[in-house]
């Protein structure tokens, strides 16, 4: 025969009754503010260099470098 171990658990106590509380109303909803009107970009102006006397193109326009900072 096997004993069989105890493993009851009585249930847990009744909760206690809510305390009521004051909860003040909640603060207006701001008012309804339009966005910015977004100003459109401006084009950029790239000028046209004319060919040299030997009618090639020269880029003149300098190149960025970024260096990576760690």
């Amino acid at each position: 025969m096997m004993h069989m171990k105890n493993t009851y658990i009585p249930p847990a106590p009744a909760p206690a009754a809510p305390v009521e509380t004051y909860i003040p109303p909640a603060a207006p909803a701001p008012a309804y503010i339009p966005p910015a009107p977004v100003q459109a970009e401006e084009p950029i102006i790239e000028e046209i260099e004319q060919p040299a006397q030997d009618g090639y193109r020269y880029k003149t326009v300098r190149r960025r470098v970024f260096r990576h900072r760690n």
